[in-house]
């Protein structure tokens, strides 16, 4: 199977915006081309931390890891009562730039072996308490009876300022995951044989198998 790869480096100390990570096709091997811009971060502000933030350009959630610790940090500054011009106090700053430290990217999109005769799509959804997220994963299987498995896209989102259980949490992270299916089933060109969504909660499950009304 040939792989594709495309690598970002993310220099220490600077504030980097992802322009695009774009791929020609899900099936070939092209490699991704990637556009960073960079400014400079030495002294940050509440603004500039939420233009760097909503710069990052990644439609398929693949930075979704990195992405999350920034609107979580963001929150923590809304939290703050900082107002948008005012610098950031040291040692919110030292934070801020320790964020921004160094990300090397190895991105996989060929997500489909060559030859494929099953393709299933995995979904996967998680939360904690200051955040919740979901993924995709595509599991191809070849005529050699050879599996592979790779990210196709992932979403994440910070936890309300308004304090709610873990399972009211699970729950938000379990709907996240339905609509992000749903959106990528309808931009597939390709049929999926098999799908299956994913929860460790227990509570949960019986939570969604329970009546409506409840």
């Amino acid at each position: 199977m040939i792989r594709s790869h495309g690598t970002c480096e993310i220099p220490r100390g600077e504030s980097t915006m992802l322009l695009s990570t774009t791929s020609s096709s899900l099936q070939g091997n092209k490699n991704n081309t990637t556009q960073v811009q960079l400014t400079d971060s030495t002294a940050s502000t509440k603004r500039r931390v939420l233009a760097t933030t909503a710069s990052i350009f990644d439609p398929l959630g693949l930075l979704s890891p990195a992405v999350i610790t920034y609107k979580m940090f963001l929150q923590k500054l809304w939290q703050d009562n900082l107002q948008w011009d005012e610098l950031l106090p040291s040692h919110l700053q030292q934070v801020w730039n320790q964020l921004l430290q160094t990300i090397t990217l190895k991105i996989n999109r060929k997500v489909i072996c060559s030859n494929a005769i099953n393709i299933q799509l995995h979904g996967f959804c998680d939360s904690s308490e200051r955040a919740y997220g979901a993924c995709l994963y595509i599991r191809s299987t070849d005529s050699n009876k050879k599996a592979t498995c790779e990210l196709l896209c992932s979403t994440s989102k910070v936890v309300p300022l308004k304090q709610l259980t873990i399972t009211r949490l699970e729950f938000c992270a379990a709907t996240l995951l339905f609509k992000l299916y749903k959106k990528t089933i309808r931009a597939l060109s390709f049929t999926i044989d098999e799908f299956y969504l994913w929860t460790d909660s227990s509570i949960l499950l019986i939570w969604i198998q329970g009546p409506p009304n409840k």
